[in-house]
């Protein structure tokens, strides 16, 4: 039996080249020639490539890995274009947090200092003296004087051409009874009879009245609103209340002057 001297395959007899390398078999070798060479031969032949088989065990993949870049169809990575821009957004947004932090804290300082000065100056302003004068005792009772008078004249004009109970007659200055009257005496001593006889208040001076053959200017006379045809009526009238002839007595009222 024949062996290549090459590739250690079995040489058919009569062969001139071997039928596996295709060597010339000019120089046959034994069995174990061959099988010597082949080992050897094998020892410097790289082997043939074995395809590995696919494992079914998923690779060991990181979890807390970055994850691979993103492509697009032409090969361009835009993640770090789009974390770039993300980033951008982000100053942003700080940055309008900030603005609307310092505007708050401006107007918060403002609105502070407001109401500061505004406390100083309503604290420093001086106080106004609400002090109420006091009317004038004389003056008011004068104007109440001429308010009477001017209500109780179509009264009086009524009783033109009648004889009339008069109850009292007073002049600012005069001096009765250890009074000296004013317009305040004056006053009262209208309204105590005024409440007690229903009497009214006539300006002396604006109807031909006289005493002492002369005008009654600047007299208040408090005349009962009764009128009567005669002097002994109105004098009846007196009498029949108990008043004497000093404090009631029987006047004709005088047309107007």
């Amino acid at each position: 039996m024949r062996f290549c001297a090459f590739c250690g395959t079995e040489i058919v007899v009569g062969s001139q080249f071997c039928g596996q390398c295709g060597r010339a078999t000019a120089v046959p070798v034994d069995s174990i020639t061959a099988r010597t060479a082949v080992t050897q031969g094998a020892a410097t032949t790289a082997l043939p490539y074995t395809p590995a088989s696919r494992s079914t065990t998923p690779p060991n993949v990181d979890p807390y890995a970055g994850a691979p870049a993103q492509q697009t169809n032409s090969g361009v990575d835009y993640s770090g274009a789009r974390s770039g821009w993300g980033g951008f957004m982000g100053v942003i947004a700080l940055l309008g947090v900030a603005a609307l932090a310092v505007g708050l804290f401006l107007l918060t300082r403002t609105d502070a200092k407001s109401t500061t000065e505004n406390g100083s100056n309503q604290s420093s302003a001086p106080t106004e003296s609400t002090t109420t004068v006091p009317a004038d005792p004389v003056l008011a009772a004068t104007n109440q004087l001429q308010a009477l008078v001017t209500q109780d004249r179509p009264t009086a004009d009524a009783l033109v051409g009648k004889w009339v109970p008069q109850l009292s007659a007073k002049r600012v200055g005069l001096k009765a009874d250890g009074i000296v009257y004013s317009a305040v005496e004056i006053l009262a001593d209208h309204t105590e009879l005024r409440n007690a006889h229903g009497a009214i208040l006539v300006d002396g001076g604006a109807f031909d009245f006289r005493t002492g053959g002369k005008p009654m200017v600047g007299w208040f006379l408090t005349i009962v609103s009764a009128g009567f045809d005669t002097k002994a009526l109105a004098q009846a009238w007196c009498i029949d209340r108990g008043l004497p002839h000093s404090r009631c007595l029987a006047r004709e009222f005088k047309p107007p002057t």
